[in-house]
Protein backbone atom coordinates (compact mmCIF):
# COMPACT_ATOMS: atom_id res chain seq x y z
CA UNK A 1 0.00 0.00 0.00
CA UNK A 2 2.93 2.18 1.27
CA UNK A 3 4.79 1.61 -2.16
CA UNK A 4 1.55 2.34 -4.36
CA UNK A 5 0.68 5.95 -2.41
CA UNK A 6 4.65 6.73 -3.20
CA UNK A 7 4.95 5.62 -6.86
CA UNK A 8 1.56 7.68 -7.07
CA UNK A 9 2.68 11.00 -5.75
CA UNK A 10 5.69 10.33 -8.15
CA UNK A 11 3.85 10.15 -10.92
CA UNK A 12 1.94 13.29 -9.61
CA UNK A 13 5.26 14.93 -9.73
CA UNK A 14 6.71 13.87 -12.79
CA UNK A 15 3.32 15.52 -14.34
CA UNK A 16 3.38 18.60 -12.72
CA UNK A 17 7.40 19.09 -12.88
CA UNK A 18 6.43 18.23 -17.29
CA UNK A 19 3.63 21.11 -17.17
CA UNK A 20 5.80 23.50 -15.75
CA UNK A 21 8.63 22.27 -18.18
CA UNK A 22 5.88 22.73 -21.24
CA UNK A 23 4.48 25.59 -20.17
CA UNK A 24 8.18 27.16 -20.19
CA UNK A 25 8.86 25.71 -23.57
CA UNK A 26 5.27 27.45 -24.77
CA UNK A 27 6.76 30.92 -23.72
CA UNK A 28 10.26 31.32 -24.65
CA UNK A 29 10.55 34.73 -24.03
CA UNK A 30 9.29 34.87 -20.40
CA UNK A 31 10.50 37.95 -18.16
CA UNK A 32 13.58 37.62 -16.41
CA UNK A 33 12.65 35.78 -13.45
CA UNK A 34 9.61 33.82 -12.11
CA UNK A 35 6.76 35.66 -10.53
CA UNK A 36 7.31 38.80 -12.91
CA UNK A 37 3.38 39.92 -13.38
CA UNK A 38 1.17 42.38 -13.22
CA UNK A 39 1.02 43.82 -9.84
CA UNK A 40 4.51 42.32 -8.73
CA UNK A 41 6.33 44.53 -6.38
CA UNK A 42 10.14 45.51 -6.59
CA UNK A 43 12.52 46.65 -4.04
CA UNK A 44 9.59 48.37 -2.29
CA UNK A 45 9.49 50.82 -5.10
CA UNK A 46 8.42 49.89 -8.45
CA UNK A 47 5.42 48.21 -9.77
CA UNK A 48 4.75 46.31 -12.41
CA UNK A 49 1.87 47.66 -14.45
CA UNK A 50 2.25 46.38 -18.17
CA UNK A 51 4.98 44.29 -20.34
CA UNK A 52 5.27 46.50 -23.48
CA UNK A 53 7.76 44.20 -25.71
CA UNK A 54 10.60 41.71 -25.35
CA UNK A 55 13.79 40.87 -27.06
CA UNK A 56 16.95 38.89 -27.37
CA UNK A 57 18.64 40.36 -25.05
CA UNK A 58 16.23 42.21 -22.46
CA UNK A 59 12.21 42.72 -21.31
CA UNK A 60 10.89 46.02 -20.93
CA UNK A 61 8.04 46.39 -18.48
CA UNK A 62 6.29 49.82 -17.58
CA UNK A 63 6.03 50.17 -13.94
CA UNK A 64 5.26 53.10 -11.32
CA UNK A 65 7.77 54.00 -9.24
CA UNK A 66 7.03 55.07 -5.83
CA UNK A 67 9.70 57.43 -5.06
CA UNK A 68 9.05 59.42 -8.37
CA UNK A 69 5.43 59.12 -8.45
CA UNK A 70 6.22 58.27 -12.42
CA UNK A 71 5.86 55.56 -14.61
CA UNK A 72 9.09 54.04 -15.77
CA UNK A 73 10.47 51.32 -18.06
CA UNK A 74 12.00 48.38 -16.50
CA UNK A 75 14.27 46.32 -18.37
CA UNK A 76 14.89 42.77 -17.06
CA UNK A 77 17.66 39.72 -18.78
CA UNK A 78 15.59 37.21 -20.36
CA UNK A 79 14.55 34.26 -18.17
CA UNK A 80 17.35 31.95 -19.62
CA UNK A 81 20.09 35.10 -18.48
CA UNK A 82 18.64 36.00 -15.67
CA UNK A 83 21.50 34.80 -13.28
CA UNK A 84 24.27 34.16 -16.20
CA UNK A 85 27.40 36.05 -14.78
CA UNK A 86 28.09 37.27 -18.29
CA UNK A 87 24.51 38.56 -19.17
CA UNK A 88 24.82 40.66 -15.73
CA UNK A 89 28.16 42.28 -16.24
CA UNK A 90 26.27 43.10 -19.85
CA UNK A 91 24.06 44.85 -17.97
CA UNK A 92 26.05 46.62 -15.72
CA UNK A 93 28.31 47.46 -18.52
CA UNK A 94 25.17 49.12 -20.56
CA UNK A 95 24.54 51.43 -17.51
CA UNK A 96 27.86 52.10 -17.32
CA UNK A 97 27.39 53.60 -20.61
CA UNK A 98 24.05 55.24 -20.29
CA UNK A 99 25.41 57.59 -16.93
CA UNK A 100 28.21 58.40 -19.25
CA UNK A 101 26.09 60.11 -21.58
CA UNK A 102 23.73 63.22 -20.86
CA UNK A 103 21.63 64.10 -23.78
CA UNK A 104 18.22 64.91 -24.50
CA UNK A 105 17.99 62.43 -27.73
CA UNK A 106 19.39 59.39 -25.34
CA UNK A 107 16.69 57.19 -23.32
CA UNK A 108 17.65 58.77 -19.65
CA UNK A 109 18.50 55.76 -17.17
CA UNK A 110 17.78 56.40 -13.48
CA UNK A 111 19.24 53.60 -11.74
CA UNK A 112 20.86 49.88 -12.05
CA UNK A 113 19.94 47.29 -9.85
CA UNK A 114 21.96 43.85 -9.75
CA UNK A 115 21.28 42.60 -5.78
CA UNK A 116 18.11 40.27 -5.44
CA UNK A 117 16.34 37.87 -7.48
CA UNK A 118 15.96 40.11 -10.30
CA UNK A 119 18.50 42.04 -12.16
CA UNK A 120 17.43 45.41 -13.87
CA UNK A 121 17.80 48.87 -15.17
CA UNK A 122 15.01 51.39 -14.36
CA UNK A 123 15.15 53.79 -17.45
CA UNK A 124 12.62 56.95 -18.81
CA UNK A 125 9.61 55.99 -20.48
CA UNK A 126 9.26 56.94 -23.50
CA UNK A 127 5.27 56.46 -24.35
CA UNK A 128 5.79 56.48 -28.41
CA UNK A 129 6.22 53.67 -30.59
CA UNK A 130 9.46 52.27 -32.13
CA UNK A 131 10.22 53.13 -35.97
CA UNK A 132 10.09 49.36 -36.68
CA UNK A 133 6.80 49.15 -35.18
CA UNK A 134 5.97 52.28 -37.17
CA UNK A 135 7.64 51.29 -40.52
CA UNK A 136 4.86 47.87 -40.11
CA UNK A 137 2.26 50.28 -38.84
CA UNK A 138 2.52 52.52 -41.60
CA UNK A 139 4.82 51.56 -43.95
CA UNK A 140 7.77 53.88 -45.62
CA UNK A 141 8.25 57.24 -44.94
CA UNK A 142 8.36 60.67 -46.93
CA UNK A 143 11.41 62.54 -47.28
CA UNK A 144 10.81 65.61 -44.78
CA UNK A 145 10.09 62.66 -41.92
CA UNK A 146 13.48 61.19 -42.58
CA UNK A 147 14.63 64.90 -42.51
CA UNK A 148 13.08 65.37 -39.19
CA UNK A 149 14.28 61.98 -37.85
CA UNK A 150 17.87 62.52 -39.10
CA UNK A 151 18.35 65.98 -37.11
CA UNK A 152 17.11 64.32 -34.25
CA UNK A 153 19.31 61.31 -33.76
CA UNK A 154 22.72 62.98 -35.63
CA UNK A 155 23.13 65.24 -31.88
CA UNK A 156 22.76 62.07 -29.63
CA UNK A 157 25.35 59.85 -32.10
CA UNK A 158 27.53 63.13 -32.37
CA UNK A 159 27.32 63.34 -28.29
CA UNK A 160 28.24 59.69 -27.72
CA UNK A 161 31.19 59.89 -30.34
CA UNK A 162 32.45 62.57 -28.33
CA UNK A 163 32.72 60.70 -25.26
CA UNK A 164 34.19 57.17 -27.26
CA UNK A 165 31.28 55.26 -27.31
CA UNK A 166 30.06 53.73 -30.73
CA UNK A 167 26.52 52.21 -30.67
CA UNK A 168 27.12 49.14 -32.58
CA UNK A 169 23.28 48.33 -33.27
CA UNK A 170 21.77 52.18 -34.77
CA UNK A 171 18.60 50.25 -36.53
CA UNK A 172 14.74 50.78 -36.68
CA UNK A 173 14.10 48.53 -33.23
CA UNK A 174 16.33 50.93 -31.16
CA UNK A 175 14.87 54.23 -32.23
CA UNK A 176 11.95 55.67 -29.91
CA UNK A 177 9.21 58.22 -30.57
CA UNK A 178 8.04 59.93 -27.22
CA UNK A 179 4.64 60.59 -28.26
CA UNK A 180 2.24 58.19 -30.53
CA UNK A 181 1.99 59.25 -34.07
CA UNK A 182 -1.48 61.04 -35.17
CA UNK A 183 -0.53 61.53 -38.47
CA UNK A 184 2.99 61.87 -39.41
CA UNK A 185 6.83 62.43 -37.64
CA UNK A 186 7.80 65.58 -36.56
CA UNK A 187 4.40 66.76 -35.09
CA UNK A 188 4.52 69.37 -32.42
CA UNK A 189 5.69 67.83 -28.72
CA UNK A 190 7.13 64.49 -30.43
CA UNK A 191 11.06 63.75 -30.07
CA UNK A 192 12.62 61.00 -31.38
CA UNK A 193 15.58 59.08 -28.78
CA UNK A 194 18.15 56.85 -28.74
CA UNK A 195 18.08 53.51 -27.10
CA UNK A 196 19.79 50.29 -26.24
CA UNK A 197 23.15 50.16 -25.68
CA UNK A 198 23.63 46.80 -24.90
CA UNK A 199 26.42 46.15 -27.43
CA UNK A 200 28.04 49.53 -27.32
CA UNK A 201 31.71 49.88 -28.32
CA UNK A 202 33.91 52.26 -25.67
CA UNK A 203 36.98 52.90 -27.43
CA UNK A 204 39.08 53.27 -23.86
CA UNK A 205 38.30 49.78 -22.76
CA UNK A 206 39.75 48.25 -25.73
CA UNK A 207 43.54 47.83 -26.51
CA UNK A 208 44.63 49.25 -30.07
CA UNK A 209 45.07 46.14 -31.78
CA UNK A 210 42.32 43.76 -30.26
CA UNK A 211 40.44 42.01 -32.64
CA UNK A 212 36.29 43.04 -32.12
CA UNK A 213 33.93 40.06 -32.76
CA UNK A 214 30.60 41.71 -35.13
CA UNK A 215 27.96 42.92 -32.71
CA UNK A 216 24.70 44.41 -33.87
CA UNK A 217 22.02 43.42 -36.38
CA UNK A 218 23.17 42.35 -39.94
CA UNK A 219 21.14 43.99 -42.44
CA UNK A 220 22.28 47.66 -40.76
CA UNK A 221 26.25 46.31 -39.74
CA UNK A 222 28.78 48.11 -41.46
CA UNK A 223 30.95 46.42 -43.76
CA UNK A 224 33.95 47.04 -41.39
CA UNK A 225 32.67 45.65 -38.83
CA UNK A 226 32.36 42.53 -40.46
CA UNK A 227 35.44 42.03 -41.01
CA UNK A 228 35.92 42.29 -37.29
CA UNK A 229 37.67 45.43 -37.22
CA UNK A 230 37.13 47.82 -34.22
CA UNK A 231 33.47 49.75 -34.66
CA UNK A 232 34.12 53.79 -35.57
CA UNK A 233 31.90 56.53 -35.27
CA UNK A 234 31.51 55.88 -39.32
CA UNK A 235 30.32 52.68 -38.45
CA UNK A 236 27.35 54.50 -36.68
CA UNK A 237 26.83 56.50 -39.63
CA UNK A 238 26.38 53.54 -42.16
CA UNK A 239 23.80 52.10 -39.63
CA UNK A 240 22.31 55.39 -39.54
CA UNK A 241 22.23 55.39 -43.08
CA UNK A 242 20.79 52.12 -43.48
CA UNK A 243 18.11 52.66 -41.30
CA UNK A 244 17.09 55.78 -42.98
CA UNK A 245 16.99 53.90 -46.60
CA UNK A 246 14.87 51.76 -44.54
CA UNK A 247 12.40 54.31 -43.66
CA UNK A 248 11.95 55.70 -47.09
CA UNK A 249 12.01 52.45 -48.85
CA UNK A 250 10.31 50.14 -47.25
CA UNK A 251 13.01 47.81 -46.74
CA UNK A 252 17.18 47.85 -45.53
CA UNK A 253 20.10 48.48 -48.63
CA UNK A 254 20.67 44.37 -48.28
CA UNK A 255 17.89 42.00 -46.86
CA UNK A 256 17.76 38.82 -48.79
CA UNK A 257 20.91 36.50 -50.24
CA UNK A 258 24.34 36.12 -48.64
CA UNK A 259 23.82 39.24 -46.42
CA UNK A 260 27.54 39.14 -45.21
CA UNK A 261 28.87 38.92 -49.35
CA UNK A 262 26.12 41.86 -50.77
CA UNK A 263 26.94 44.11 -47.84
CA UNK A 264 31.12 43.67 -48.26
CA UNK A 265 31.05 43.68 -52.51
CA UNK A 266 28.06 45.24 -53.33
CA UNK A 267 26.97 48.99 -54.01
CA UNK A 268 24.13 49.74 -51.84
CA UNK A 269 21.22 50.53 -54.07
CA UNK A 270 20.21 53.80 -55.13
CA UNK A 271 17.51 55.85 -52.47
CA UNK A 272 14.40 57.28 -54.98
CA UNK A 273 13.22 59.62 -51.96
CA UNK A 274 12.38 62.54 -54.25
CA UNK A 275 14.63 64.35 -52.32
CA UNK A 276 18.14 64.57 -54.20
CA UNK A 277 19.96 65.45 -51.17
CA UNK A 278 18.77 63.03 -48.98
CA UNK A 279 19.57 60.29 -51.48
CA UNK A 280 23.26 61.88 -51.99
CA UNK A 281 23.53 61.62 -48.27
CA UNK A 282 22.20 57.98 -47.60
CA UNK A 283 24.52 57.03 -50.36
CA UNK A 284 27.61 58.56 -48.90
CA UNK A 285 26.38 56.88 -45.47
CA UNK A 286 26.59 53.70 -46.98
CA UNK A 287 29.87 53.42 -48.39
CA UNK A 288 31.91 50.67 -48.11
CA UNK A 289 35.07 52.50 -46.58
CA UNK A 290 34.76 54.34 -43.46
CA UNK A 291 37.00 57.14 -44.76
CA UNK A 292 34.22 57.45 -47.82
CA UNK A 293 31.58 57.93 -45.32
CA UNK A 294 30.79 61.65 -43.86
CA UNK A 295 32.56 62.23 -40.69
CA UNK A 296 30.27 62.26 -38.48
CA UNK A 297 26.41 62.12 -38.19
CA UNK A 298 26.31 65.63 -38.11
CA UNK A 299 28.16 65.93 -41.47
CA UNK A 300 26.03 63.73 -42.53
CA UNK A 301 22.77 66.05 -41.87
CA UNK A 302 24.60 68.76 -43.34
CA UNK A 303 25.22 66.73 -46.34
CA UNK A 304 20.86 66.02 -46.23
CA UNK A 305 20.46 69.92 -46.09
CA UNK A 306 22.46 71.19 -48.85
CA UNK A 307 24.92 72.79 -46.33
CA UNK A 308 27.90 70.58 -47.58
CA UNK A 309 28.49 68.10 -50.25
CA UNK A 310 29.40 64.54 -50.05
CA UNK A 311 32.71 62.91 -49.88
CA UNK A 312 32.38 61.83 -53.69
CA UNK A 313 30.62 65.20 -54.56
CA UNK A 314 34.08 66.81 -52.95
CA UNK A 315 36.05 64.85 -55.11
CA UNK A 316 34.17 65.88 -58.43
CA UNK A 317 33.89 69.59 -56.73
CA UNK A 318 37.88 69.94 -56.68
CA UNK A 319 38.20 68.18 -60.20
CA UNK A 320 36.40 70.83 -61.82
CA UNK A 321 37.79 73.63 -59.73
CA UNK A 322 41.37 72.66 -60.70
CA UNK A 323 40.04 72.30 -64.37
CA UNK A 324 38.45 76.19 -64.09
CA UNK A 325 41.75 77.22 -62.72
CA UNK A 326 44.21 75.29 -65.61
CA UNK A 327 41.92 77.21 -68.17
CA UNK A 328 42.26 80.41 -66.59
CA UNK A 329 45.79 79.97 -66.60
CA UNK A 330 46.42 79.35 -69.72
CA UNK A 331 43.76 82.16 -71.20
CA UNK A 332 46.07 84.48 -69.15
CA UNK A 333 49.14 83.13 -70.66
CA UNK A 334 47.61 84.29 -74.10
CA UNK A 335 46.80 87.79 -73.13
CA UNK A 336 49.52 89.69 -74.54
CA UNK A 337 48.36 93.46 -73.23
CA UNK A 338 45.39 95.05 -72.37
CA UNK A 339 43.25 94.60 -75.20
CA UNK A 340 43.20 91.36 -75.16
CA UNK A 341 41.41 90.92 -71.60
CA UNK A 342 37.86 91.64 -72.84
CA UNK A 343 37.93 89.35 -75.15
CA UNK A 344 39.27 86.33 -73.02
CA UNK A 345 36.73 87.58 -69.93
CA UNK A 346 33.97 87.50 -72.35
CA UNK A 347 35.08 83.78 -73.38
CA UNK A 348 35.42 83.08 -69.90
CA UNK A 349 31.69 84.16 -69.14
CA UNK A 350 30.40 82.32 -72.36
CA UNK A 351 32.32 78.78 -71.26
Amino acid sequence: MEKRVRASAIERLDETLWNTLAARRAAPSAPGAPGLEHGTWLQRRYQLAERLGAGAMGVVWRAWDRELDDDVALKFLPGFLAWDGDARAHLRAEARVLLSLTHEKIVRLHTLQLDGRVPFLAMELLRGPTLAALRRERGPVGPTEALWLLAELAPALDHAHARGVTHRDVKPANVMLTAPVRERLGEPGMEAKLTDFGVAFVASECGRNTSIAPSGTLPYMAPEVLLRWKPTPASDVYSLGATLFELVAGKPPFLRGNLPRRILREPAPPLASGDARLDAAVRAALAKRPEERPRSAGELLAIALGERAAPGDRGNSLVRTLGALIRSWRRASQIRDWRDVGRHRRRAVSA
